[in-house]
């Protein structure tokens, strides 16, 4: 299971514990503690892999998978960013889909 999670940060503890109880033999399930034990523990598998909350702006690192969609062909997510060196740093998400949504739209909330 702590590989399952690992593998796919952005999974919900419960499903992977679904899913891996159904592929468990009996045996193995008869010896695992509580679910909300083996969620909690899940949770924090995906709490130590997620990156560190920066204090400011300027600490900002976003790893490469953080930069683009979840789907099977990713696409770019980070639009902009003005860079870590500069004061008032501006960082832009969005999809192209949302863009197209966005253009679409004849007003803007």
């Amino acid at each position: 299971m702590r590989d399952a999670i690992r593998s796919d940060p952005g999974a919900c503890p419960s499903s992977v514990l679904a899913t891996e109880l159904l592929s468990a033999p009996a045996s193995a399930r008869a010896a695992l503690p509580s679910k909300e034990t083996v969620r909690r523990r899940l949770r924090r598998q995906k709490r130590d892999i997620q990156p560190r909350e920066p204090g400011t702006l300027q600490d900002i690192d976003l790893p490469d998978n953080f930069k683009s969609t979840g789907e099977v062909v990713p696409e770019p997510l980070v639009i902009y960013d003005s860079g870590p060196t500069v004061q008032k740093r501006m960082l832009v998400f969005s999809s192209k889909k949302q863009l197209r949504h966005l253009s679409a739209s004849d007003r803007y909330v």
